[in-house]
């Protein structure tokens, strides 16, 4: 018996991967703040409002970055194989051409 092919399977697992990384910057970002890196600080404004606000004491992590982009990335992915496997699916000749365009016109793409 042959296994019937999923055309999506490879963005599927992109977006399970994403997901990963986002649960994984979650955790990290939540064991960060259980430590209580700040300080609660109020003041007044010049029209008298009092402004509650937190005043971080430690830097975040450099690695967030990193972790955000990488669960992008994954997205990313995900986003560009599902519009190649809707390409092939809806019979496109060269589905290496589909892409997302990300500005109003190939000229303020471009730039």
């Amino acid at each position: 018996m042959t296994r019937k092919v999923d055309p999506f399977e490879s963005p599927k697992r992109r977006l399970r991967r994403g997901k990963e990384h986002t649960r994984r910057l979650e955790k990290r970002i939540a064991t960060f703040l259980a430590k209580k890196p700040y300080q609660r600080v109020q003041d007044v404004d010049t029209e008298g409002v009092t402004i509650h606000a937190l005043k971080f004491t430690r830097n975040f992590p450099d690695s967030w970055a990193d972790s955000a982009a990488e669960a992008l990335e994954a997205l990313r992915s995900a986003l560009d194989q599902t519009g190649y496997a809707t390409a092939v699916i809806g019979g496109a000749v060269e589905p290496k051409n589909a892409y997302f365009p990300i500005a109003d016109t190939a000229a303020k793409g471009a730039m």
